[in-house]
């Protein structure tokens, strides 16, 4: 059921593939194009493990990397993404065990040129142990075994100018994370990803993705 969710949540997904339509044209996108511009615009890291990514704006998790403070004004715990001054805060993910797993999830935007268009892409790794975020640098691959630890998933929503957006799902490909400084928010990797596109048979290539928050 979960699943199913997750699905319906980029779109018609379902009914595309009960029936998919004729084969379109396979599509090569590199995304280090001289006009491309790819920004992180959330990071989520996750309790358990999570098989699909997800809009973490449209389906806030409880996110570890948030601060846990006392609201002297609400008289009780609260968070924040960010630590506050003058504050006594703790990262939630502290209280986890080297050993417990999560799942980090990371949002991105891309554009392409300057008409305008917003595309994005919805980053996992899912099955990592706590531990392995200080273990540089994390190397994982899209694994057909959804509960496989360090697997790799990915969606994209590519924009159109005729309107409306096609979304591709993965179906192989590999992601490295160079750096991950949880208390800063800072984050650099790179990815490439084959895809197939939901309702239509044809394939899409997401290649020399690069991404970084400093």
């Amino acid at each position: 059921m979960r699943l199913i969710v997750l699905l319906l949540a980029f779109g018609h997904w379902a009914n595309a593939q009960a029936t998919l339509v004729q084969t379109a044209p396979n599509e090569t996108w590199d995304l280090a194009c001289p006009t491309c511009t790819i920004a992180v615009t959330d990071i989520a890291l996750v309790r358990g493990h999570q098989v699909m990514p997800f809009n973490i704006r449209k389906s806030p998790p409880v996110n570890l990397l948030h601060w846990r403070y006392f609201d002297k004004f609400l008289n009780r715990m609260a968070t924040y993404p960010r630590p506050l001054y003058g504050e006594d805060c703790t990262q939630i993910i502290d209280d986890l065990a080297g050993s417990d797993t999560v799942s980090l999830h990371i949002n991105l935007s891309w554009t392409t040129d300057s008409a305008g268009l917003t595309n994005k892409m919805f980053l996992l790794i899912g099955g990592l142990q706590k531990r392995d975020l200080s273990r540089f640098p994390i190397e994982c691959a899209y694994s057909d075994e959804v509960l496989s630890g360090q697997r790799f998933a990915a969606i994209a929503q590519v924009a159109r100018l005729e309107g409306g957006n096609e979304t591709y799902e993965i179906t192989e490909g590999t992601i490295t994370i160079d750096l991950f400084d949880l208390k800063r928010d800072k984050i650099s990797g790179s990815f490439d990803f084959w895809s197939d596109r939901a309702g239509v048979v044809k394939k899409g290539i997401f290649k020399n993705g690069r991404f970084l928050r400093e």
